[in-house]
C-alpha cells in the first residue's frame, strides 16, 4: 500500500496513526455506553473485572517472555542480575491481583510460590507445611503479598508462617526491602495474632514494628494503645490521638445518663458465669454497655 501526503500536509502514516487512535477512543466509548444503564456499583464492577482480565493478558505475555529468557522455575537466583529478578518481581505482584480480582486466588498464590522457588501448591484436604526459600534468598515484597492472600483466603495459619520467615529477615536485615514492607508485614502478622485470640502477642509485634518504623502511623497508634494499656509514661495516656475529639474526651462517665446497658436475659443468668465477677446489686444483669454519644468523630474513625 501506498500512502501519499494529507490533503492537510500530515504524512499518510500520521493521519492512519491518528486513525487508529481515534478507533480507540469509538471503542471506549462504546464499552461507556453498554455500561450506561447499570447502577454505579455494577458498572464498576464490571470494569474492574475488565481491567482484571486484560492485566492478566498482558502479565502472562510477559510471563512468558521472562520464562522463555529464564526458564520456569529459577533454582538459584544468584545466577540472575537484581534487575532481571525485578522484573519477574513487578510482573508477578500485578499478575497475582488481577487473577485474586477474577475469583482465581488461589491462582495468584501459586504465581507468587512459584516466583518464590517453592513450586504450585497441590490443594488437598491435609496439606503438608509450606517449605520456604533461605532467608538469604526470600523476596520479602513476593512473600509478603503471598501471605496477605493466604489471610484473606482464611488461611491464616500459612500467613502467620510466612509472616514470621519475613520478620525472621527483617530483623537481621531491615534495610533488604521497603519501609512500607516492613511496616506491611508487622502490621499483618500482628492481626493473624488477633485472629489468634494472642493479643498480647499481637501488640509485642507492632510495638516492634513501631521501633523499626518510627513514621508509620498504624503501627504508632498500636503501638500507643499498648503503652496506654501498660502506663509506661503519663504523655502517652493523655495523648490527644488516644482520647479523640468526640464525647468523653475527659474520661468521665454518668452510667444512667451516658451509657445503654445490656442486661443477660432472664432465662440465660445461670449459664452466664461472667456475672459472678461482679456485685449483682450494683451490675442489675447488665454485662456490655455502651456509650449513647460516639467517643470518636467520623473523622477519626476512618484514621483506625
Amino acid at each position: 500500500m501506498t500512502l501519499s501526503k494529507a490533503d492537510d500536509g500530515q504524512s499518510g502514516t500520521e493521519q492512519l496513526s491518528k486513525e487508529v487512535f481515534d478507533g480507540d477512543d469509538l471503542l471506549a466509548r462504546r464499552e461507556e455506553e453498554s455500561l450506561a444503564h447499570m447502577c454505579p456499583t455494577v458498572r464498576a464492577a464490571v470494569q474492574k473485572r475488565r481491567r482484571c482480565a486484560e492485566e492478566i493478558v498482558v502479565c502472562e505475555m510477559l510471563l512468558r517472555q521472562w520464562q522463555v529468557k529464564h526458564g520456569m522455575e529459577v533454582e538459584d537466583p544468584t545466577q540472575l542480575s537484581e534487575e532481571e529478578l525485578a522484573d519477574r518481581r513487578r510482573i508477578v505482584l500485578c499478575y497475582a491481583p488481577a487473577l485474586e480480582g477474577l475469583g482465581r486466588r488461589r491462582d495468584g498464590t501459586d504465581a507468587l510460590r512459584l516466583c518464590l522457588g517453592v513450586g504450585e501448591e497441590c490443594f488437598t484436604e491435609h496439606e503438608a507445611c509450606d517449605e520456604f526459600p533461605s532467608e538469604e534468598h526470600l523476596d520479602v515484597s513476593v512473600a509478603l503479598a503471598l501471605a496477605k492472600l493466604y489471610f484473606k483466603d482464611n488461611r491464616k495459619d500459612r500467613a502467620l508462617d510466612w509472616c514470621d520467615a519475613i520478620l525472621h529477615k527483617l530483623r537481621s536485615d531491615k534495610g533488604c526491602c521497603s519501609m512500607e514492607d516492613v511496616s506491611d508485614a508487622y502490621h499483618l502478622a500482628g492481626w493473624i495474632r488477633i485472629h489468634a485470640d494472642d493479643h498480647t502477642g499481637a501488640y509485642q509485634l507492632w510495638t516492634e514494628g513501631h521501633e523499626a518504623v518510627p513514621c508509620c502511623d498504624t503501627l504508632a497508634r498500636q503501638y500507643r494503645k499498648r503503652a496506654c494499656w501498660d502506663d509506661r509514661n503519663d504523655e502517652e495516656v493523655t495523648n490527644p490521638l488516644l482520647l479523640g475529639e468526640g464525647a468523653h474526651g475527659d474520661g468521665v462517665f454518668q452510667r444512667d445518663e451516658d451509657l445503654e446497658a445490656f442486661v443477660v436475659p432472664e432465662e440465660n443468668i445461670k449459664e452466664t458465669p461472667a456475672l459472678a465477677l461482679f456485685c449483682p446489686e450494683t451490675q442489675n444483669n447488665a454485662l456490655v454497655f455502651r456509650t449513647r454519644h460516639p467517643l470518636l468523630t467520623s473523622e477519626e474513625c476512618k484514621r483506625v
